[in-house]
């Protein structure tokens, strides 16, 4: 297929009719059988001639259509592609105002050219184009300088009239690299003492385009987020300018150089504009904050997740609330720690667990039983009567998704091992990783809470110190679970996540929220679940704490605990008989309720609270401890009282044993050489003196009811009589 036809570039390398270089055909004459061919000047040259890329009307070359293919054939012409800039591919719509109003004149004077016949006349027949310009000069008001500039953007881009788009991005400026070459002048405005005095006797040197590239690598290799860009800008001019040092002692200083000689701050900051933004803002910050906050988003958390059930993703939090204590409201017990467990594909809250340690795996496995343990007898520990509702039930994962720094542990791969989920951590200080479970409780990282049983006190001043108001803090741990449940079920029926519907969603007419969407997905076989009896879950997620066994029962944590099982009955004979013994019992820690022994016939046995227990069922194990603790802090007080009181009374005593003896030696003295009376006569004879002071009294106070005793007493014994069943007294 022929390449010779309008408005066509082709590359023509033919020695014999001297034609070597890129062409653009620009006319064809059908009736001289001519084609009038114009070079392209096109240069890949840096400097800043305006003659650059351009083609000259006067270089129009005629040549006869035959001779042309001719050489078509022999091979030496070939079709080039020309692709032009994005600023000549907009349209008219896409142009700003000011580019508007150019275009618009411009297409408008040059409206001729575009028309082959009229240029292949004016060309062939007119003997060139003069006329035709002159015409158009005239006509729109236009120098005939301009006109030929037109044409050559014509000549040079096509006979389009996007070709005619203006360029600013072209005239200098921003983007336009004005390096030193021994004969440009600087580029920009004068300098003040230029416009006063007409000359500066320290003029401000320009930019060369090594210094420019040393510039530019300093920067990235000193700027760090500690270091502004005017203590950089600094260093780049000891480094690069300072040519002398001065020794003052044992110390080296730099010597600034004369002005003018070294780059200003203005031409600093123009020279880093060109150093890419994202390359700035990772110079600019610390490479864990912008991966965390300014990263680009790559996608979501949930993608590559097959389904409900595969990953559940942990972390904890302090909770913003003060929670009271249960033994005594009085006592403020401090801030809890939250731990949630989410379900990354559907957005569920599984899982939840509120105590006053952490951030521990201990910890964390409670709150991963609370997700897989039933939830009926999960709701009876807390004392309430619903819990977290999904359809189906959630259980073990398949793989559980926590920070590392918090729970990579040797504990946490053994509980892994046995009961089948596989371990997945973070990197350090990356909680975007797993940004869902960061956003339903906004946690501030690194945050770290110690529990210390008994610290009221000091809880409570930190209560104040943070200027909360004291009656605003009303909830006990177990009133404040029963809020959660509440919370986390309406967040699972009522988020808002359209954005994660697919097709197929939408087709089964889903509701948008998590709790729809973890159903949906066990329905249609997405969902992951798998069998752990209970006794594995109490065995691996539940901590464990010593008990002893005594004559009197089995104790843990300073209670007594009971179970239904026969075998449990022997455990105190052999204790009365043999000794105690201590033993090893799983408990929850937000109930006193109920422990578990791994021992008996089904491998684990269930123990309740005694009910002679001094603890109720509703306390947490810590705050349990919490009062322990305030009992023991205050014995020092009470053993200081007993030993004053013990004093007081010692000395009391021996004050009347002192006073006796004294009274006994007077008497003793003023009864020396009379006869004393015989011991019984003694005894009659206080007893006389007894009867007649009792008598005395007798007649002044009134005498009681009788009457009323008697019948009280009547009925007393009636009562007994009656209930015991023939009671003799």
């Amino acid at each position: 297929m022929s390449v010779i036809y309008y408005n066509n570039v082709a590359y023509i390398n033919s020695e014999q009719y001297e034609l070597n270089g890129i062409y653009r055909i620009i006319a064809i004459s059908q009736q001289t059988r001519d084609v009038a061919l114009i070079p392209l000047n096109v240069t890949n040259s840096n400097n800043d001639s305006k003659n650059n890329n351009s083609a000259n009307y006067s270089s129009i070359r005629k040549i006869n259509l035959e001779v042309l293919s001719a050489i078509e054939e022999m091979g030496e012409v070939r079709e080039l592609e020309v692709i032009s800039s994005n600023k000549l591919q907009q349209g008219v719509s896409q142009l700003n105002k000011r580019e508007k109003e150019i275009f618009i004149k411009r297409e408008a004077a040059m409206r001729p050219f575009f028309n082959p016949d009229i240029l292949a006349h004016h060309i062939f027949s007119e003997g060139g184009i003069a006329s035709l310009v002159s015409e158009i000069k005239r006509k729109h008001g236009l120098s005939k300088a301009i006109v030929y500039r037109w044409l050559s953007l014509l000549f040079l881009h096509g006979f389009v009239s996007s070709s005619l788009n203006p360029q600013f991005n072209k005239c200098g400026g921003k983007g336009k690299k004005r390096f030193a070459n021994g004969i440009r002048k600087k580029a920009g405005r004068k300098s003040n003492r230029q416009k006063i005095q007409g000359e500066d006797s320290h003029p401000q040197k320009m930019v060369e385009q090594n210094e420019y590239a040393k510039i530019i690598a300093l920067y990235k290799k000193i700027k760090t987020p500690k270091k502004s860009d005017s203590d950089v800008y600094v260093e780049i001019i000891n480094i690069l300018y300072s040519k002398q040092i001065k020794l003052t002692g044992n110390a080296i200083e730099f010597v600034l150089p004369e002005p003018g000689s070294f780059i200003n701050k203005r031409q600093f900051r123009h020279i880093i504009s060109d150093i890419d933004k994202v390359k700035k803002i990772e110079l600019s910050t610390t490479a864990g904050h912008f991966n965390r906050n300014l990263r680009g988003l790559q996608g979501n958390n949930y993608q590559n997740v097959a389904g409900p059930g595969h990953v559940f993703a942990i972390d904890s939090t302090i909770a913003d609330a003060y929670l009271r204590s249960t033994v005594n409201r009085a006592w403020v017990c401090g801030r809890p720690i939250v731990y949630i467990v989410v379900d990354v594909w559907s957005g569920c809250i599984v899982g939840f667990f509120v105590c006053w340690r952490g951030p521990s795996w201990d910890m964390a496995k409670v709150a991963l039983f609370c997700t897989a343990y039933h939830q009926q007898s999960l709701a009876s520990l807390w004392g309430s009567e619903n819990w977290i509702y999904l359809d189906p039930a959630p259980t073990l994962p398949f793989e559980f998704l926590s920070d590392r720094g918090e729970y990579l542990s040797l504990a946490a791969t053994e509980t892994a091992l046995k009961t089948m989920f596989s371990l997945s951590y973070n990197p350090g200080y990356r909680p975007d990783l797993k940004g869902i479970v960061e956003v339903l409780h906004r946690i501030a990282k690194d945050a770290q809470y110690g529990f210390i049983p008994g610290a009221l006190n000091a809880r409570r001043a930190e209560m104040e110190l943070r200027k909360y108001d004291p009656s605003a803090s009303s909830l006990i741990l177990r009133e404040y679970v029963q809020y959660l449940i509440i919370l986390f079920n309406k967040f699972n029926q009522t988020a808002d996540l359209r954005s994660r519907l697919t097709i197929d969603m939408i087709a089964d007419n889903i509701s948008p929220n998590p709790s729809s969407l973890w159903s949906w997905g066990h329905q249609v076989g997405l969902g992951y679940r798998k069998n752990t009896s209970q006794q594995t879950l109490i065995k691996n997620l539940l901590p464990v704490g010593p008990t002893r066994i005594n004559k009197k029962g089995l104790w843990f944590g300073g209670q007594p605990y009971e179970s239904n099982l026969e075998f449990t009955k022997n455990w105190s004979t052999l204790a009365r008989n043999f000794g105690a013994s201590e033993s090893q019992a799983h408990y929850f820690p937000g109930s006193v309720s109920k422990i578990w022994l791994p021992e008996g016939p089904s491998g684990i046995t269930e123990f309740n609270l005694s009910a002679d227990a001094s603890a109720k069922p509703n306390l947490s194990h810590d705050e349990l401890l919490d009062a322990i603790m305030v009992e023991k802090l205050k014995s020092q007080d009470r053993e200081y009282q007993r030993t004053y009181n013990s004093m007081l009374a010692l000395n009391q005593a021996n004050k009347i044993i002192t006073s006796a003896k004294e009274a006994t030696e007077e008497a003793e003295k003023a009864y020396l050489g009379i006869q004393r009376p015989q011991i019984k006569e003694i005894k009659a004879l206080e007893n006389q003196i007894y009867q007649a002071e009792h008598h005395q009294k007798s007649e002044v106070s009134p005498q009681p009811d009788s009457t009323y005793d008697s019948s009280y007493s009547n009925l007393i014994y009636q009562i007994l009589k009656d209930s015991v069943g023939g009671l003799n007294v």
